[in-house]
C-alpha cells in the first residue's frame, strides 16, 4: 500500500469517502437503500473504534478504505508512535469490535424504541460483523487480540473455530475468510517457526494478557448474545 502512504491527508480522506460510496452503492444494488445504509453504518462505527483507539495511543493511522464483500482496513504505524507500547496493535484491534458491538446494541435499542425494522436489521448486521471479526485468527481483530494473550493458543483455538464455522458460515463469508486469512495460514504452515517468529507480537506482562483475554471474552459474549437474540 505504498501509494496510500504517499498520498496527502486530503487525498486519503477523499479515497476513504469514495470507497465508502462505492461500498454502499454495491450493497444498495443487492438489498436496497436501507440495507446499504445499515451495512455502511455498522462498518463505519467499527472502523471508527480502530481510529479512536489509535488516536488514544497516539499511533498514526490512515482513514479506512472500504472493500465490498471483504470489509474495510486501516493502515496504522505503531513504529512511528513517539511513546509506543508493546500492546498498541492489540489495543487498536480491540477498539473496532468494542465500539462496533456497543454501536450495534445501541442501534438495536433505537430500532425497538422507534419501531424501525431497518435499524433492527442494521443492529443484526453489526453483531454479525463484529462476531466475525472476533474469530481468533490473524489478521482479523480477534486474531490480533488473541496473539497478545498467547500466539500458539490463537492458532489452536482459531483453527478449531474455523473448522466448525466451515459448516455454518455462508459461502460468501467463507470466501472472505479464505481471502483474508488464507495467505497468513499458508505462510504459517509452509514456513513453520520462521513465519511464527516474524509475526509474533511482543510478549506482554501477565496483567495485560489477562486484561486482553477477559476483554476479548466479554466482547465475544456480547456479540454472540446479540446475534442469538436477533436471530430468533
Amino acid at each position: 500500500m505504498l501509494w496510500l502512504r504517499m498520498a496527502t491527508p486530503a487525498q486519503r480522506w477523499l479515497l476513504s469517502a469514495a470507497s465508502l460510496a462505492v461500498f454502499a452503492g454495491i450493497y444498495g444494488l443487492r438489498g436496497g437503500a436501507a440495507y446499504a445504509a445499515g451495512v455502511a453504518l455498522m462498518f463505519c462505527i467499527h472502523e471508527a473504534g480502530h481510529l479512536l483507539a489509535a488516536r488514544w495511543r497516539r499511533v498514526p493511522a490512515e482513514p479506512p478504505v472500504f472493500l465490498p464483500f471483504v470489509g474495510a482496513f486501516i493502515l496504522t504505524h505503531p513504529e512511528a508512535a513517539s511513546d509506543g507500547r508493546p500492546d498498541d496493535e492489540a489495543f487498536i484491534a480491540l477498539g473496532g469490535p468494542a465500539l462496533g458491538t456497543a454501536g450495534a446494541w445501541a442501534c438495536w435499542a433505537a430500532g425497538e424504541a422507534l419501531g424501525s425494522p431497518q435499524l433492527v436489521q442494521a443492529a443484526w448486521l453489526g453483531m454479525v460483523l463484529n462476531l466475525f471479526n472476533l474469530i481468533p485468527l490473524a489478521p482479523l481483530d480477534g486474531g490480533q487480540i488473541a496473539q497478545a494473550v498467547s500466539e500458539p493458543l490463537m492458532w489452536s483455538v482459531g483453527l478449531h473455530a474455523l473448522a466448525v464455522l466451515v459448516f455454518w458460515l455462508p459461502p460468501q463469508a467463507l470466501a472472505v475468510m479464505a481471502l483474508v486469512v488464507g495467505p497468513l495460514m499458508a505462510a504459517r504452515f509452509w514456513m513453520g517457526d520462521a513465519a511464527s517468529a516474524a509475526t509474533a507480537p511482543p510478549v506482554l506482562r501477565p496483567g495485560l494478557r489477562w486484561a486482553y483475554g477477559l476483554g476479548y471474552l466479554g466482547l465475544l459474549g456480547a456479540a454472540a448474545l446479540g446475534v442469538g437474540l436477533l436471530t430468533r
